[in-house]
């Protein structure tokens, strides 16, 4: 780039001998006697550049703030108050930092060097404006602590956070106040104390008082890009609950997010326990390799979540479902969506698709489940696009689908482009298979079609349909080995910002 910067301080020869010393007790009650430089009324600074004007306006306000930050940090412990707190180093880490006001510059060009510019600070005029900064902060600050006892608690965080950050501002403003008059202001006092914030600040994230909150807290640390986001589940569950929903809704916001798993780098996968304090939240972020890369736990406390549920609809069922799969022989069969299998929650705004899989020929059918406030039942899934003409006409056609040799070991999709509907509730698919037709025919349970549901229904009470299901032996055949596998699925559904046409 091939740009200098010079430096020009603009203080007199009496100033340079002196030792500047500034405020020793900030925010304290008794102020020591204090010595201070002489400041002229102007600081200047100079920037050179050889490859444009706005490059050189740049360097120069850079220098005259590096100017100021150089003799501030030369006296910096004088900024240390009596709890330790250094206002100066605790907000400034740099020269960039420092606002600065009152600046003008002038350009000219010049043979050889390039551009010039010269950055000067009106130190009369900027006292005046550093003076309305402090004391519009003040009442900010002063005004906001106040309130907090009058607001809820779930709000009590991105108060105290805020006014972290205006607190922040004013040591900044106030240090090159003090800098520019070589004396201490004692006009702008703060009821809060800075370390006071900070505890305060510690005690509310020991039990988030909301999901918003929790949100910002399990994703601030995360840098990395592409993220699919999993609802959290209950430990023993695998049912997204709708407090599941909604935490993950608030935590994707924040974060850079992948909207399949297919397509992301990474994956933040959460679990949650129940106690008598509230809800302990886990959160673990892996690689595409299963590698845990970071893990994070929060309490949640009640009020927090007290709109949404948190337990599954029926956990036994959930675990009746989940375990005790049937199984013979060497056939394999798996069940998905367009999101995965696991963790998985869908709104009415999104478009559910659901595949299959056999690791060799076959025959498949699938049991659904479905459970919401007010009933429950079991039904068979047609597996045909023209499953449900005529459904009074019972055929077992309609439900049976064939995975031949060119589909052996790939996804099929049987299911693509459904929305959710209402009733929301708790879904999950049962997928039986065998190699033989016959015998799976065997375990395929009675329906009766619901014309007002639009279900061929196998019962009202899952748990007779599981059982019923897997309780069926199918007969043995004098030509063929039979093999059998089964596949489960769960997901939940909800309403979301808008509800697809579903009559029909």
């Amino acid at each position: 780039m091939g740009a200098i910067i010079y430096r020009g301080l603009a203080f007199d020869k009496l100033s340079k001998a002196l030792k500047y010393l500034i405020w020793l007790g900030f925010f304290s009650t008794a102020w020591p006697a204090l010595c201070f430089g002489v400041v002229q009324n102007s600081l200047v600074d100079t920037g050179y550049s050889k490859e444009s004007e706005a490059e050189a306006r740049e360097f120069a306000r850079s220098a005259l703030a590096s100017q100021i930050f150089v003799q501030v940090q030369n006296e910096s412990v004088v900024f240390t108050n009596k709890k330790g707190e250094n206002f100066f180093t605790g907000s400034t880490q740099s020269h960039t930092d420092l606002p600065l006001m009152a600046v003008q510059l002038s350009c000219k060009k010049r043979h050889k060097i390039g551009h010039e510019c010269t950055a000067t600070m009106d130190t009369s005029k900027a006292i005046g404006l550093y003076e309305q900064q402090l004391t519009r902060l003040q009442k900010q600050i002063n005004s906001q602590y106040a309130q907090l006892s009058q607001l809820p608690a779930a709000q009590h965080h991105a108060v105290v956070s805020q006014v972290l950050l205006d607190y922040e501002q004013y040591e900044k403003y106030f240090t090159i106040l003090t800098f520019l008059e070589g004396k201490v202001s004692q006009g702008f006092p703060l009821t809060p104390g800075k370390a006071d914030l900070h505890q305060r600040l510690r005690q509310l994230e020991e039990q988030v008082q909301s999901l918003e909150l929790a949100a910002k807290l399990l994703s601030k640390p995360i840098k990395q890009k592409n993220i699919y986001v999993r609802p959290p589940m209950l430990d023993g569950s695998h049912t997204v609950t709708p407090f599941g929903k909604a935490m993950a809704d608030r935590i994707e916001k924040y974060l850079v997010i992948a909207n399949e798993p297919k397509s992301a780098d990474y994956t933040l996968t959460g679990r949650y326990q129940l106690n008598k304090s509230g809800l302990l939240l886990t959160y673990r972020l892996q690689n595409q390799q299963g590698k845990i890369l970071s893990s994070q736990t929060l309490e949640l406390a009640p009020d927090s979540y007290k709109q949404y549920r948190v337990k599954p609809l029926d956990i036994d069922f959930d675990h009746l479902l989940t375990s005790g799969y049937a199984q013979s022989g060497a056939l394999r069969v798996d069940v998905a969506t367009n999101k995965g299998k696991h963790g998985l929650a869908f709104s009415s705004d999104d478009s559910l698709a659901v595949l299959v899989k056999l690791n060799k020929p076959g025959h498949l059918y699938i049991v659904g489940h479905s459970k919401n406030q007010q009933s429950e039942l079991s039904y068979l899934l047609g597996a045909h696009d023209n499953a449900y003409d005529n459904p009074e006409f019972p055929d077992n056609n309609r439900f049976i689908k064939y995975i031949g040799p060119d589909q052996a070991n790939q996804w099929i999709t049987l299911i693509d482009g459904v929305g959710p509907c209402p009733p929301y509730g708790e879904e999950s698919l049962q997928v039986m298979a065998s190699n033989d037709r016959a015998s799976l025919e065997q375990t395929m349970p009675n329906t009766l079609w619901d014309d007002e549901l639009g279900y061929f229904v196998v019962s009202h009470e899952r748990k007779q349909a599981v059982l019923a299901t897997r309780g069926v032996k199918p007969k043995a055949s004098k030509t063929k080995k039979i093999e059998t596998s089964e596949a489960v699925m769960v997901f939940s559904t909800h309403k979301g910002k808008s509800e697809k046409d579903c009559s029909g």
